[in-house]
């Protein structure tokens, strides 16, 4: 599928393994499964700030079917927050904030890795797998403490502690002595951080 070509280019290398060959130059290099039937063409990423390899998530080729159920993966293809929660006990997980576009919902969804077997049922590697775990919302910004993820929603700070399931908690900001809300509940929350033990909130009314 790359429009990559070596028609003007010099060679200066060739190798063959079997129907497999190598083609190199000074732009890339070039390998052909049938004995040069078909070629695929790769040049090295000089780029130091680019990506080495870009995989396109979306919302139609992330839904997950098991056996009679349809899970949705990314809510929708417009990604208004991303955010990585390092774990002490196991991979990193990715939490997207998605909105539709032509398709979807407004919702929240977790990347997670999941091994990738062989005909034998043997790991030969690791694909990230998408879930959807809450609809009806998006989030502007995520926060991580340990296992909990806090995400900043137009209805408030929601709390998820790790588990990764559909059970979201709303963060009630109450004064410890008067009582009364710090944040009147359905206020939208536009930012969140945790700093140490604070969770911070940015609010349009300040911080």
């Amino acid at each position: 599928t790359s429009t990559l070509n070596f028609t003007d280019d010099t060679l200066y290398v060739m190798q063959t393994v079997g129907d497999t060959l190598f083609v190199g130059s000074s732009n890339g290099w070039a390998v052909s499964p049938d004995a040069g039937a078909t070629w695929a063409v790769f040049q090295g990423n000089l780029d130091s700030l680019g990506a080495d390899l870009v995989v396109n998530y979306t919302y139609s080729n992330t839904v997950n079917i098991d056996s009679s159920f349809i899970i949705l993966g990314l809510t929708g293809d417009f990604i208004p927050a991303l955010g990585v929660q390092y774990r002490d006990d196991g991979p990193a997980r990715i939490w997207v904030s998605g909105r539709p576009v032509s398709l979807g919902i407004n919702g929240m969804s977790v990347g997670y890795w999941v091994p990738v077997l062989d005909t034998l049922g043997d790991s030969v590697g690791v694909r990230i797998k998408w879930r959807a775990l809450y609809g009806g919302d998006f989030a502007w910004n995520y926060a991580f403490y340990g296992d909990s993820v806090f995400a900043a929603t137009n209805s408030g700070v929601l709390v998820n502690y790790g588990d990764t399931s559909e059970v979201w908690d709303t963060v009630k900001f109450v004064d410890p002595i008067e009582g009364y809300d710090l944040l009147a509940p359905g206020t939208a929350v536009y930012s969140v951080d945790v700093i140490g033990e604070d969770l911070w909130v940015g609010t349009s009314d300040g911080t």
